[in-house]
């Protein structure tokens, strides 16, 4: 937890309940589970929990990633004791009844073809599957159409991630004391539904395979491609800042509004000719593993092709000769402001909290502790960074004009 002098708390739920823990037998539960968000429980039905939230002046969101099913409410600090009974109740007393799961399907069917019918929504959720051989990272944040789910399947999964070691109250603008007992009396002591005789997924160690495939995108619409490489996760500090460097370092971004930026893929991008093509470093940070690499977006196939090519080169050029002093200053200080302009914000805060909860996580965390980790990282870390990524089997995914892409 975290505290402050602001009238307004930000309080998660995080559950260890992503899609990575899904099976083959139930893929797509995780996103049914996240449906069930502030639906009818034991002790409130979900028209009381929307009217006493909105009569407090409160927000509640639901999130699903790989890793975690998150609930967040945002309210006042007074209120902070009432939305942590809220937050239990969804945790533990969810009736899961049929009438809303057949409510859910057609929203959950809705939410997958408007993910495909997005180019880059699928494009990063291809590039998991295909860098994860479909399995633990790669499975989908979306259940498929002709998905397997069904009622018992949605209870089962629900009983075994709303277990003591897979949940985690997170915090801001909430006394950390206060968070623990209201924690450990909502939680932790009224937890007695045996988990369920079905297993999760495997998931003591993420197998990247790396791989290609490209898909017809829709018509009209701008091509993408992403190449990537297998990164440190949460467990590896260190790497995931050098990888926050290296990523700032190759850029891309703008900060001058008409300005064409010093960055090596800014460059790049710039000497293609024309200002339809983007080229964009991303870095995906999971508990255990990670993904680093270049999203290219343009107007057609064949300008992806040119810029792949390009984007490729900035990489094997850091690879190949450490940044200079300037540039890597440079890099290191657009990678503190990021982290520092993150923690001015409740969620920027939030999602800070949230990733150490399961990692070792403190009390608090301290911004300091992260600047100075991105301080630590030298010109020869990020060479070593780029080599190591690069001696990686890649895994690439295009959607668009798959005849003219690389």
């Amino acid at each position: 937890a975290s505290s402050s002098s602001s009238s307004a708390s930000t309080l998660s739920l995080v559950v260890k309940g992503g899609s990575r823990y899904e099976t083959a037998a139930n893929s797509g539960v995780a996103h049914f589970l996240k449906h069930f968000a502030f639906k009818n429980t034991q002790s409130r039905t979900a028209f009381r929990t929307i009217r006493e939230t909105e009569l407090q002046g409160g927000q509640l969101t639901a999130t699903l990633d790989r890793d975690y099913q998150i609930y967040t409410v945002r309210c006042l600090a007074a209120d902070v004791p009432y939305f942590t009974q809220l937050l239990a109740s969804v945790a533990l007393e969810t009736r899961y009844t049929d009438y809303e799961f057949l409510d859910a399907q057609p929203i959950i069917q809705a939410e997958t073809l408007a993910a495909q019918a997005d180019s880059e929504i699928r494009l990063f959720d291809e590039l998991h599957r295909v860098a994860f051989h479909s399995q633990g990272l790669g499975n989908s944040l979306y259940a498929r159409a002709n998905n397997q789910v069904t009622q018992k399947k949605l209870i089962d999964f629900a009983q075994q991630v709303f277990q003591p070691t897979r949940l985690g109250l997170v915090g801001v603008n909430v006394d950390h004391a206060q968070l623990a007992e209201l924690g450990h009396e909502l939680l932790t002591e009224r937890i007695t539904t045996p988990a369920s005789t079905s297993t999760l997924a495997d998931t003591s160690a993420s197998q990247y395979t790396g791989g290609e495939a490209l898909f017809d995108g829709p018509a009209g619409g701008d091509a993408q491609y992403a190449m990537a490489y297998p990164s440190a996760g949460l467990d590896n500090p260190s790497g995931v800042a050098a990888s926050r460097i290296l990523g700032h370092l190759l850029g891309g971004s703008r900060y001058v509004k008409w300005g064409t930026g010093q960055s090596r893929l800014a460059q790049a991008a710039a000497a293609l000719g024309h200002g339809g093509v983007q080229l964009h470093p991303f870095q995906f940070t999971y508990s255990d593993a990670g993904l680093f690499g270049i999203q290219v977006r343009a107007p057609t196939g064949a300008d992806v092709a040119q810029a792949a090519q390009a984007a490729a080169h900035a990489l094997q050029e850091v690879a190949s000769q450490a940044p200079a002093a300037e540039q890597l200053q440079r890099a290191v200080n657009q990678a503190k402001a990021a982290a520092a302009l993150a923690a001015e914000t409740s969620a920027g805060q939030a999602a800070e909290l949230q990733n150490l909860v399961f990692n070792g996580s403190p009390s608090t965390t301290s911004l300091q502790e992260t600047l100075a980790t991105l301080d630590a990282v030298s010109a020869q870390n990020i060479q070593a960074a780029a080599e190591t990524l690069l001696k990686a089997k890649p895994t690439a995914v295009g959607v668009g004009n798959v005849a003219l892409f690389p």
